[in-house]
């Protein structure tokens, strides 16, 4: 999502009187499937928007803490495949955490269009001292 659209949804709230949040079309759940990358993956993708977190007791997953858990609702609300996590550090003794990525949705790649076959041209040209058929 553009920063535009994003102001343009935030507008919309307020106008609304923010009776209820705008739909999204995509949304997923806040609980969705997410990939959490370190990278740019190299299939295609689309990217959704920016998401940051200040994070003051991070999200556990399983036993470990896990600071990007918290962009999952955000990524999910915007039909995210993936974030792609661009910081995730600790910002002071207290192990307050800013956890940044960008939120994507891959892009399938149509099949490749099938080739034409040759156009049918008859019969290979005669050899000379050959005869042809006709």
């Amino acid at each position: 999502m553009s920063r535009t659209a994003a102001v343009a949804l935030s507008l919309v709230a307020a106008v609304t009187g923010c009776r209820s949040a705008p739909v999204i079309p995509g949304a997923k759940p806040d609980d969705c499937a997410i990939e959490f990358l370190e990278r740019v993956p190299s299939r295609p993708y689309e990217e959704l928007g920016e998401l940051s977190y200040h994070v003051t007791n991070p999200p556990h997953a399983g036993s470990v803490q896990r600071p990007y858990e918290a962009l999952r609702p955000g990524a999910c609300r915007l039909g995210a495949d993936a974030v792609v996590v661009t910081r995730n550090f600790v910002l002071n003794q207290l192990g307050h955490v800013l956890v940044e990525g960008m939120a994507i949705k891959y892009v399938e790649m149509a099949p490749p269009a099938p080739r034409p076959s040759a156009p049918d041209e008859g019969p290979p040209p005669a050899r000379p001292g050959q005869a042809q058929d006709l």
